[in-house]
């Protein structure tokens, strides 16, 4: 999961804010709701808050119980992932960068362009382009993306829940409308997509 620092970083983080249940400043208090959104702070600016302990009584605390505590961990830049995988001689992984992109939501991240400019320019920088998969929820950085850099594969996300419908809005699929296509997997194709990750309810025989 990846989002942009104010400075066009590429850090890996969940949410567009800091972790509430997790984030404490430099003299180790608990940031308070709402937390500052990731694209408002500089590399160095997320790089001071310490995410290496859920808080107690928080969200991530109840499900996550056997998450070990490791005290003075920093949010990752996407560039150090590379760099550790390399360490490691790990040549066979493959990455899922995820963008944390919400179109109703435009303030909160940065734009589409932002994303594909910034990701493209790590992942080419460590030379993985042939072993990273793009996915997004948001359809509209996958297109770009097949656009820009061909070799790279992208995958279609799509959710289909009694409060979510990501693929029966337009905005979320870079125009599509799925009145126009015989099913979302026919709407992944017409975006010159060939991988379709959809939850798993969105499956029936046919």
């Amino acid at each position: 999961d990846i989002a942009l620092t104010a400075d066009g970083v590429p850090v890996i983080v969940h949410d567009p804010h800091l972790p509430p249940g997790m984030a404490r400043d430099a003299q180790g208090q608990w940031l308070n709701t709402p937390t500052p959104l990731i694209r408002s702070l500089t590399l160095a600016e997320v790089q001071r808050y310490d995410v290496g302990r859920a808080r107690e009584g928080s969200a991530t605390a109840r499900n996550f119980p056997q998450q070990a505590a490791r005290d003075g961990q920093r949010i990752p830049t996407l560039a150090a992932l590379f760099a550790r995988v390399q360490a490691l001689g790990a040549d066979s992984v493959r990455s899922n960068i995820e963008t944390k992109l919400n179109p109703t939501k435009p303030d909160d991240t940065a734009a589409p362009e932002d994303f594909v400019r910034a990701i493209l320019a790590v992942v080419r920088a460590a030379g993985v382009e042939k072993r990273v998969t793009l996915q997004s929820f948001d359809w509209r950085p996958l297109l770009l993306m097949q656009q820009q850099a061909p070799e790279i594969a992208t995958a279609y996300l799509s959710v289909k829940s009694r409060n979510a419908d990501n693929a029966a809005d337009p905005q979320w699929t870079a125009g599509l409308k799925l009145a126009d296509h015989p099913s979302v997997a026919h709407m992944v194709r017409a975006a010159g997509g060939a991988v379709w990750s959809p939850t798993f309810p969105s499956i029936d025989a046919a």
